[in-house]
């Protein structure tokens, strides 16, 4: 599996915010990343690690698909 090096200047950092996407009153973090973050064209697991504001480490994965006419 391809993991980039993240000081490679080709896979900046996603731009992330703060949004109730899913309208059950808790606020989700939405993050979008360059289109060339490294995720092939079809589906592939994704894994975002963090550290919140206070300093607590966390990580999630998920299935994302990228199609074609947006890679």
């Amino acid at each position: 599996m391809f993991q980039p090096n993240r000081l490679d200047p080709r896979f900046p950092l996603p731009s992330c915010w703060d949004s109730d996407v899913n309208d059950d009153g808790l606020k989700d973090l939405v993050c979008a990343f360059d289109k060339h973050a490294a995720f092939p064209v079809g589906g592939a697991s994704g894994v975002l690690r963090g550290k919140t504001v206070n300093g607590i480490t966390f990580k999630g994965t998920d299935f994302v698909y990228i199609d074609e006419y947006h890679s």
